[in-house]
């Protein structure tokens, strides 16, 4: 009898016990946009894109490797502006801007470092 008593109250035994954890963590991230603006300088040898927030000044000088004149999009006819960074090789660079008057947007595409695709940016411009 003793036995069976035993025998029963055992799994009550294992699975009665209560685990607590005072530890638990919260992952909290948090995004600061900074909107910036930007001048851009277009010449035929260079390139030149300064971004100012509030924080920081960022200045970019593309070497002008070639230009051309070929269709993009709903953009119709646009400049081409094959560049690379000065004194960073690999560094190239795709500008477009389409030629009608008052243009929009701007588009800047690099290769990615897979080399599988490659990223584009576009600026909106006033």
């Amino acid at each position: 009898m003793f036995k069976l008593i035993i025998f029963l109250l055992f799994p009550v035994i294992i699975h009665g016990q209560t685990f607590k954890s005072s530890a638990t963590a919260h992952i909290i991230e948090s995004y600061e946009i900074e909107f910036m603006e930007r001048t851009i300088e277009i010449s035929e040898n260079e390139i030149i894109i300064i971004s100012q927030g509030k924080k920081y000044k960022d200045i970019q000088t593309l070497n002008v490797v070639e230009i051309e004149e070929k269709e993009f999009g709903k953009f119709g006819v646009c400049s081409w502006y094959y560049c690379n960074t000065k004194d960073i090789p690999g560094s190239e660079k795709l500008i477009i801007l389409p030629m009608q008057e008052n243009p929009k947007q701007l588009s800047i595409f690099e290769p990615s470092k897979d080399g599988a695709s490659t990223k584009e940016f576009k600026i909106m411009l006033d």
